[in-house]
């Protein structure tokens, strides 16, 4: 739905006009914390007087959800990195399953290896630890791009 007036050649269409359009290019979210996108282009434009057939892409969006997605200038919406915030309770996760993993594996490294000493037993147990937590960080997935069938929006048009 268009959130403000729009004039594409000698045709008005009100706030609340309908936008219709297609995906035309997606990727989904990737790991390595890589964020999903999507290409819209705008096709057409209908109100309860007219519809009109337009070349465009989005300008604005407003989604309505709680992180939204970027849009960039050719009209891609790409997922919104993380944050700070994200970073930090995912650096946390990470930690207490390193940590909860060494400790875990602890015993049983020292009951398989009983001629190790106490410091190389730690030390194996501290590389479980470190793989399990570079494995949670290295699988995470990134923002995904979702929108709702009705989105307000701005147009950019070529017409």
């Amino acid at each position: 739905m268009l959130a403000e007036p729009v004039r594409v050649g000698a045709v008005p269409f009100d706030t609340g006009s309908t936008v219709e359009g297609t995906v035309v290019r997606r990727k989904p979210l990737r790991i390595l914390s890589r964020d999903g996108s999507l290409y819209v282009r705008v096709e057409r434009i209908v109100s309860p007087k007219q519809t009109v057939t337009v070349a465009g892409f989005l300008a604005a969006t407003e989604t309505g959800a709680f992180t939204p997605p970027v849009l960039e200038q050719e009209g891609i919406l790409r997922g919104r990195k993380p944050g700070l915030k994200n970073a930090v309770v995912d650096l946390c996760i990470a930690y207490a399953l390193g940590k909860g993993l060494d400790d875990a594996a602890e015993t049983p490294i020292r009951s398989v290896a009983s001629s190790m000493g106490h410091a190389a037993v730690a030390n194996a147990a501290r590389y479980f630890g470190m793989g399990a937590s570079a494995t949670f960080l290295v699988s995470g997935h990134g923002r995904d791009v979702r929108l709702r069938n009705r989105l307000n929006s701005r147009l950019s048009s070529d017409a």
